[in-house]
């Protein structure tokens, strides 16, 4: 759920625009406005969710390779954390 604050002349503006188009509730509106948002009118989205998964995985080998590397500054092994960097690397390619 998402909250906002409209002014008076903002809310009016919604309601107006809400009954010229046909919406059910300001809700409605409001849910269209945020879809339209997020798409592009070619198309395209703005969020790529191939990129977003992507830059978490980077993100996640990262992190990997931190505690890789703590545990063998502490004097462990890297035996029980396999390298996975090649797996990393292609998964999304």
């Amino acid at each position: 759920m998402i909250s906002i604050r409209l002014s008076e002349e903002e809310y009016n503006l919604l309601c107006h625009l809400s009954a010229e188009t046909g919406a059910n509730s300001l809700s409605d509106m409001a849910r269209e406005g945020m879809r339209l948002l997020f798409s592009r009118t070619d198309g395209q989205q703005l969020v790529d969710p191939v990129k977003t998964v992507q830059a978490q995985v980077e993100d996640l080998s990262r992190r990997i390779d931190e505690l890789r590397f703590s545990s063998n500054s502490l004097g462990g092994t890297n035996s029980q954390i396999p390298d996975q960097k090649s797996k990393h690397g292609t998964a999304l390619e």
